[in-house]
């Protein structure tokens, strides 16, 4: 999971579509730029919750976060199919089984970047 906050920056991430699992909105913020940004979220159908000032500064470790916080997928699932046809040839792909670790999980996804992987292969 990622975390974005600001207004720009959470504007910025539902303009370019990035998967987004819900915007909180500290409760009796207001004004035209998070209004725009409201209609935007429940447009591409982004839950939006309202958190008080301090769930809101845990969440995005800072208190400059504008009263806007959202999360963010950091995970992005397809299908084989689509995977093995946009991979470039010869293809590099990483398979996983077995690993529980998240920390082991995260390791091995920056090696596979690193190293150029077209796609890393988990179990459903």
């Amino acid at each position: 999971m990622a975390i974005l906050y600001g207004l720009h920056a959470v504007e910025q991430a539902l303009k370019a579509g990035r998967l987004l699992e819900r915007i909180l909105v500290v409760r009796g913020c207001g004004g035209r730029r998070l209004a725009q940004l409201l209609a935007a979220a429940r447009a591409r159908e982004v839950l939006v919750r309202f958190v008080s000032r301090e769930d809101a500064d845990r969440l995005a470790r800072t208190k400059t976060h504008q009263g806007v916080v959202a999360v963010s997928g950091a995970k992005l699932y397809t299908d084989l199919e689509e995977l093995l046809r946009s991979a470039r040839q010869p293809a590099l792909f990483v398979l996983l089984d077995g690993v529980e670790d998240p920390y082991n999980l995260g390791a091995i996804v920056r090696t596979a970047h690193c190293a150029g992987a077209d796609g890393l292969i988990l179990p459903a």
